[in-house]
């Protein structure tokens, strides 16, 4: 067993110094086998942790010469030993070698979870995988090794106790107070020293060793990490850089103690984004280089580098680039998309969609609800704003596609939010991660019968997408994207569903429902469109936006109104959010005081979790932080349903022993040992990136420094009946300040923002083109490449039909699908897109057609195909001269 730094060079070694050597390769929520786009993909995901040493965890499992495990049995191995060191939602990568006399194979770990952004502590690891290897042995008949670590005194059958990652977490002091000790221990050494080396050595002397995340300092003893700004902000790194000189890295560099520059730049560069700029460039150059002639030369070469390309020039008149890889994985995510349009579309019941579609609020969901069924192909996309019933009109397509004999799963990037929309849909739902493993491992397999449906699609990052599509592709499944990309960004870089709806000219829903008040409508469609300005005006009068003197006035007085909201509306959700954990934790102390006070929590236990020693109590709200998905550990009293996810929330309704009973805010009872599940934490509050598909009655924000417009717009648009904000004024200092913070937008970039797909192509070989779509043949593959363009010449060569339907108020995206529904709709649906700007139908969208439904649907779509045929033109303009539509409707002008 080993730690590293990064993946790149174990990867490489265990794939490329001896391909020979190579008998197969497995995966575990990494969704690829290929070698640099798993490196690429743990690095995203370690970039999630700045204070995480050595993310990267190698185990080797060697059977012995005379036994031999079949490659099933060995994968067993790999997921039992995720089991027993906590990794089930990690990636691991996975590879097999036959080049010695025994089977052996090798398992990379990524300590980092996708989901928390925390690294898992690996104290007793030796332990708890002899303890595994010995039950194996038994277990499969696999020849015996003595251990050294059985107990000696009680023979080789009496192993020693397991241990827990909650047992690990449980012996460590509460976080706080080790700042506290800290900055009180290592304070003085900061300020009395000289240069890099001389602080190095002295905080070694106390125990301790300086880190660089590359965007910080971090100070460890080895397991917990403490950024060097929270012991004093005179000791942030630029301080620390200016004072000494030299930055760290540099520093570092001249000690020979740091990889080549070049591949820590790159690495560091493309991670998170799918582009940069030199001045990005620049930034993180400086961390690595000496002196000026170096820092040139490093950033010449990372430009000369075949693996980055030069895109193009952004909208403020910066150049941009990216990497290959990432450029490539975008043009594939193109040509999926244009593959699954070209595919033939579902056909359904005409009676379930006549049904589905009438019990719909209002004509934009319904025009919604039937791009989502008749747009052509097999994929269909949905964007709109933050509550105006993107799930409600999912839900009503799933009904008419289940209607039809389909079978409908849903996905999402994270377990709350797949959960919820489980929820929402009543169909099995699941991380994407999750899935990916099963139909990696031949379970669940996806078939032509089957439609996936994606929420919150704006998290997916490009390869995650990439992957996605083309499973889909490769089984013939639907797919269904559904999100809103001005929300939050993905981890990883890119942002393709943004790219997705562009190229299908998907409708996208505008009506705000979710919010009760007109003017908290608007207030929310302000926020999307990065008019903060008047959406904290229309707040700030109704008596709704709050101003204190600092970050601790904002806290107590959010925690205080909610507590009185509790008391005055007990039947009503209230939830507090803020941008940082620290806040979160203040106002969940705060709030548990309040109801302590009242007499509303039961008698407090101490009780050990994941996240410190906490006291709990009947009446405590709590959240669940980690998937059990199969209720290993979280058993629900529904044996139907999943189990609980990471963001599940509940109320502790008794505590005997160790054992706790949560009702579930779905109704819902959840039991577990909290010796044995410790991955839960207070849930009064929750960090404003955590509240993304949340809907609650009321809350309560603390605005501090961090918030910008897509967590503004995100937290402003969570409520029904009321958003009560508490500004911090030492971040703020007049609205005006806050409105210029709050309309900042940091949206994920594309590739291909800045550079035309055709000359994209140009910059990539054909084989990384062709390779999008490796599951057909070489013939297909090339007319995929050479129709890439297809929908923009699509909209060139209907350039007359698009500027009369622009003249009616419909964009020239609009009017491409409009089109393309016309040539797909049943004419028992009724008109494709209904032009009500200022025309009125005279009879009703859903008139009864039941005597049209006796044609079987093959017919019907033969019919339809001779019309299309012979009248394109008349179907195509939706209305004639004589001021009736083509379903003879009579429209006023």
């Amino acid at each position: 067993m080993t730690k590293g730094n990064d993946p790149y060079g174990l990867v490489h070694y265990l794939l490329l110094k001896d391909p020979e050597r190579v008998a197969w390769v497995a995966e575990r929520n990494i969704m690829t086998t290929d070698p640099g786009d798993v490196v690429a993909r743990m690095r995203a995901v370690t970039a999630l942790s700045s204070r995480v040493q050595q993310p990267i965890y190698h185990v080797s499992a060697s059977w012995h010469p005379g036994d031999s495990p079949t490659p099933e049995q060995m994968e067993t191995v790999v997921d039992r030993v995720r089991e027993v060191l906590g990794f089930d939602a990690h990636q691991v990568f996975v590879v097999a070698h036959d080049d010695t006399d025994h089977k052996h194979i090798h398992m990379v770990f990524n300590r980092v979870s996708p989901e928390t952004g925390t690294a898992l502590t690996m104290s007793h690891d030796y332990k708890r995988l002899d303890q595994l290897g010995r039950a194996l042995e038994q277990e499969y008949g696999w020849t015996h090794v003595r251990s050294p670590f059985l107990d000696q005194g009680a023979g080789m059958d009496r192993p020693v106790p397991a241990y827990t990652n909650g047992e690990v977490h449980a012996q460590k002091v509460d976080r706080h107070m080790v700042v506290d000790h800290r900055r009180e221990l290592l304070g003085p050494e900061f300020r009395a020293a000289r240069d890099w080396g001389d602080l190095e050595q002295r905080l070694r002397g106390h125990g301790y060793l300086l880190e660089s995340t590359g965007r910080g300092l971090v100070v460890t003893d080895g397991d917990i990490r403490t950024s060097a700004s929270r012991i004093a902000r005179e000791y942030s790194y630029m301080n620390l850089a200016e004072r000494f000189g030299q930055s760290y890295d540099a520093w570092r560099v001249d000690q020979g103690r740091v990889r080549d520059p070049l591949e820590t730049v790159v690495s560091r560069l493309t991670a998170r984004d799918a582009t940069f700029t030199e001045r990005d460039l620049a930034r993180e150059v400086y961390k690595v280089t000496r002196n000026a002639r170096e820092h040139w030369q490093v950033r010449e070469t990372v430009l000369a580098d075949p693996r980055i390309v030069e895109l193009g020039v952004d909208p403020d008149g910066r150049t941009r680039f990216a990497s290959v890889e990432q450029l490539a994985a975008e043009i594939r995510v193109t040509q999926y998309v244009a593959a699954l349009a070209d595919r033939p579309d579902l056909p359904v019941s005409s009676r379930v969609a006549i049904e589905a579609a009438a019990s719909l609020e209002g004509e934009e969901q319904r025009r919604a609800l039937h791009s989502l069924v008749y747009g052509k192909g097999r994929i269909s996309a949905l964007g709109g704003l933050a509550g105006t019933g993107k799930s409600v009109v999912a839900g009503r397509a799933t009904t008419i596609w289940q209607g039809s004999g389909y079978t409908v799963v849903g996905a999402a990037a994270y377990g709350k939010q797949a959960e919820d929309l489980g929820r929402a849909l009543g169909v099995p739902s699941r991380t994407l991660a999750s899935w990916e493993g099963s139909w990696s491992q031949g379970r669940d397999r996806l078939t032509d019968r089957h439609v996936i449906a994606v929420d919150e699609s704006g998290l997916l990052d490009t390869r995650q997408m990439e992957k996605l599509l083309a499973r889909a592709l490769e089984s013939g499944a639907k797919v269904l994207l559904v999100g809103d990309p001005p929300q939050l960004n993905p981890v990883g870089p890119g942002m393709p569903f943004r790219q997705v709806l562009q190229d299908l000219g998907a409708p996208r829903l505008e009506d705000v429902r979710r919010q009760r008040e007109p003017w908290q409508q608007d207030a929310t469609v302000h926020f999307s469109e990065g008019r903060a300005d008047r959406a904290l005006d229309a707040y700030d009068r109704h008596g709704m936006l709050h101003w204190h003197s600092d970050r601790s006035a904002a806290r107590i007085a959010a925690a205080a109104d909610w507590f009185r909201h509790r008391q005055a509306e007990p039947q009503e959700h209230g939830l507090m959010i803020a941008y940082s954990n620290a806040d979160v934790r203040a106002l969940n102390k705060a709030a548990r005081e309040w109801m302590r006070q009242t007499g509303m929590l039961g008698e407090d236990r101490l009780m050990s979790s994941s996240y410190g020693r906490m006291l709990l109590a009947e009446g405590d709200q709590i959240m669940f932080r980690q998937n059990d998905r199969s209720q290993d550990l979280v058993v629900i009293d529904d044996t139907r349903s999943n189990g609980v996810t990471n963001g599940t929330i509940g109320t502790v309704e008794s505590i005997v022993g160790s054992d706790v009973v949560v009702r579930l805010h779905d109704g819902r009872e959840a039991t577990f040992n909290s010796m044995e599940y410790r991955a839960y934490h207070h849930a009064y509050a929750i960090t404003a990136h955590k509240s993304q598909g949340i809907t609650v009655d009321r809350s309560f924000l603390v605005v501090t420094e961090g918030y910008d417009r897509s967590l503004a717009y995100t937290n402003f648009s969570r409520h029904r009946y009321a958003v009560d904000a508490y500004v911090d004024g030492e971040a703020f200092r007049d609205r005006r300040h806050l409105a210029r913070a709050l309309s900042k937008a940091n949206p994920a970039t594309n590739a291909l923002d800045f550079i035309e797909r055709t000359a994209a192509r140009h910059l990539l070989p054909q084989s990384v083109l062709e390779s999008a779509v490796p599951l057909q043949p070489i013939a297909t593959r090339r007319q995929i490449v050479a129709n890439l363009d297809r929908l923009p010449e699509a909209a060139r060569a209907v350039d007359g039909i698009t500027s009369r339907l622009s003249r009616l108020g419909l964009t020239v995206s609009s009017s491409l699908f409009y089109l393309r529904s016309l040539a797909s709709e049943p004419e028992s649906f009724g008109p494709a897109v209904s032009l009500q700007l200022e025309a009125r139908p005279h009879r009703p969208l859903g008139r009864d057609r039941s005597a049209e439904w006796a044609t079987d649907d093959r017919t019907r779509r033969e019919d339809q195909d001779r019309a299309h045929s012979g009248q394109h033109e008349e179907r195509n303009r939706g209305a004639d001269r004589t001021g009736r539509d083509r379903d003879g409707y009579e429209m006023e002008w």
